[in-house]
């Protein structure tokens, strides 16, 4: 089983709706071109090869979910959590300079969770319906969103589950 990024419900926003808590944890990341729909795939690729031994230790470690992708002016950072327990030791050094190891700190983030494939208009959506939810409760959004994927490929779209993740002040 694939171990999954752990938080702290603080709670519910209203339906698939709800602040949550994530602790400091360590990400390997990637900046690709491309938008929404295409960047998840580039990036995919030299973060598997990172977590497969593609790496100064060539030490295999192994997959977690989900998946985050940030969005910038230009280009999509995708993004792996590494394990829990490479959270408080050196991960092995990625070869090159594409990939990169980054420490990301504790915060609270407003999560809007969906099913289905994974479409800009679908993304998008959400993430409006998410913000009109913050703004209506007076959560301040101190961010820009994560985009979020659970589920390989293989798992029909209509199974898959996907989030928006938006960083928002700590009440």
């Amino acid at each position: 089983m694939v171990e999954k990024q752990p938080y702290r419900v603080e709670r519910s926003l209203g339906e698939s709706m709800e602040l949550r808590h994530y602790p400091a944890h360590r990400v390997i990341s990637v900046d690709v071109g491309g938008g929404i729909e295409e960047a998840g795939n580039r990036g995919f690729g030299p973060l598997v090869g990172y977590i497969s031994g593609a790496n100064a230790s060539r030490q295999k470690i192994a997959m977690t979910s989900p998946v985050l992708q940030e969005e910038s002016d230009d280009y999509q950072r995708v993004s792996f959590v590494l394990p829990q327990d490479w959270w408080d030791r050196q991960a092995p050094a990625p070869l090159g300079d594409q990939v990169r190891i980054e420490d990301r700190p504790a915060g609270v983030f407003a999560a809007i969770t969906f099913r289905g494939g994974w479409r800009e208009e679908k993304v998008r959506a959400h993430e409006k319906l998410l913000r009109d939810t913050l703004e209506a409760s007076g959560i301040l959004a101190i961010g820009p969103a994560l985009y979020a994927r659970y589920d390989p490929p293989s798992v029909p779209g209509i199974f898959r589950r996907n989030e928006v993740l938006i960083p928002v002040a700590a009440e």
